[in-house]
């Protein structure tokens, strides 16, 4: 099959969120953190809407190379979001906090790349060499897309369960009545994906006139 040609109308609006310098803001601006008990509640999957254009504001929190790396991946982030019906701005907040869309980062633990996928993660979903192959933004992104469809349905698009699991483990979601594990590190994570998503979703609802609704599923 031949490679689609970028949509440019369904990722212009990234443009606009990534274009300008890093503002940064106090602590106190950011939502709570997200608990064990009870789950904070959350946009669900099934109803994130795709993005619309945003009148070129700051986007919080974001150095100026990470900006550039953002902006350098728009084009396929928007196509893989398109393919697996994910919102972009969702798995921009992703690799913002993965590896401020590095897609050269590797963790202490192992993981590789933009999305910062595990290897037995990726070999579950087809990668056959991970630590040569989950460097490349495309498999990165393919491989963590195909992931968040998984625990979308096994945790009936609820997205702070999504985004734990994402972290900690389907598991230990599991281990813990499918609540957010009390783990620093994983509640830590959820917080901080989920206000720099809630801070894209800003920007773009600040200057736009809201699409409609589709459902993501």
């Amino acid at each position: 099959m031949a490679p689609r040609s970028p949509d440019t109308s369904r990722y212009a609006e990234q443009l606009w969120l990534y274009d300008r310098p890093a503002v940064r803001t106090p602590e106190a601006a950011l939502p709570e953190p997200v608990r064990a008990s009870p789950p904070v509640a959350a946009p669900t999957a099934s109803v994130i809407r795709s993005s619309a254009p945003v009148a070129g504001r700051p986007i919080r929190g974001v150095s100026r190379e990470a900006s550039a790396r953002a902006l350098s991946l728009v084009p396929q982030i928007s196509d893989v979001a398109a393919r697996f019906r994910i919102d972009p701005l969702l798995l921009h907040a992703i690799a913002h906090v993965e590896s401020r869309h590095n897609p050269d980062a590797v963790s202490h633990a192992g993981a590789l790349g933009l999305m910062q996928v595990m290897p037995a993660t990726a070999r579950r979903f087809g990668v056959t060499s991970p630590k040569a192959q989950l460097h490349d933004p495309k498999i990165s992104l393919e491989v963590s897309s195909a992931y968040l469809k998984t625990l979308q349905r096994r945790f009936d698009n609820n997205l702070t369960l999504v985004i734990a699991a994402y972290n900690a483990g389907e598991g230990a979601v599991e281990k813990y009545g499918r609540q957010v594990p009390p783990y620093k590190e994983t509640q830590g994570y959820v917080r901080d994906v989920m206000a720099h998503y809630r801070a894209l979703l800003s920007l773009r609802d600040a200057g736009a006139t809201p699409a409609p609704a589709r459902p993501m599923l």
